[in-house]
């Protein structure tokens, strides 16, 4: 399992009466020799937090878990998480021990 840790600061939420929801979307990209890829997504993940929830989210951030199985081949992989309300992302390289 892969868990991602995005900032709580870094999505952006949008109150609904008590309640304060985000919309994202994540992308695993494996990389392995000579630039084979395989690629995972989009997966939605959709927040809906009420008062406490939300304020945990933004001073301790959101932990993302997701099922991920990298083979012997796979030299690297890239997270790419897109915000739906801020249309903005972000991505992060993590190398294998496989290299």
């Amino acid at each position: 399992t892969l868990t991602i840790h995005l900032d709580g600061q870094d999505a952006l939420f949008l109150q609904e009466g008590p309640r304060y929801k985000a919309e994202l979307s994540v992308v695993i990209t494996e990389s392995g020799p000579n630039g084979a890829v395989k690629s995972t997504g989009p997966l939605a993940v959709n927040l809906d937090l009420g008062e406490d929830g939300h304020a945990k989210a933004l001073t301790e951030g959101i932990d993302i878990p997701r099922p991920l199985a990298i083979d012997g081949a796979t030299r690297q992989v890239r997270v790419t998480v897109l915000d739906h309300n801020s249309y903005l992302a972000g991505t992060a390289t993590i190398p294998t021990d496989h290299n």
